[in-house]
């Protein structure tokens, strides 16, 4: 994949400034309905009962395949991000916001909480999901390009 390098460098990067702890990164070809049009995405495996953090790189989605499609996404402002480093660090942001959880029953309690803490006006993306988690992985890239954010979500 052509983007797999910048991928990989990002989350080199990220890890040394921020000690996220991530278990894999993985490339594979997620075509269901939830997926397939999500080109990188963290993901919580449960092994065991015991949380391990995954980052998914999805070679079924178009964006992958498609340079065009690829510029109109990464051009638009629907997302905080717009190349795939901030793709990359929006999907690390999950990983540290779950990383201390040790279990996946954990994560799962965790996620309910942040649910509740969505902030509006991050991400037109963030504005949909109205989810906490999503807030502050929106919120990070804003902050980490140098854009303000509401204080809530600071």
């Amino acid at each position: 994949m052509k983007y797999i390098d910048n991928i990989d460098s990002t989350v080199q990067n990220f890890s040394k400034e921020y000690e996220v702890r991530l278990n894999s990164v993985e490339v594979g070809k997620y075509d269901d309905k939830e997926h397939i049009g999500v080109p990188l995405f963290y993901r919580a495996e449960e092994i065991n009962g015991i949380h391990f953090p995954r980052l998914i790189v999805n070679s079924a989605c178009k964006v992958w395949k498609d340079e065009q499609f690829f510029d109109k996404v990464m051009s638009g402002n629907f997302f905080a991000r717009n190349n795939v480093e901030d793709f990359t660090i929006h999907e690390l942001c999950h990983v540290l916001t779950f990383q201390d959880c040790v279990t996946f029953k954990k994560v799962i309690e965790l996620n309910e909480i942040l649910k509740n803490e969505y902030v509006p006006g991050i991400s037109g993306y963030n504005d949909i999901c109205r989810d906490g988690s999503e807030t502050i992985a929106e919120a990070f890239v804003l902050l980490h390009n140098e854009k303000e954010i509401p204080e809530r979500a600071m």
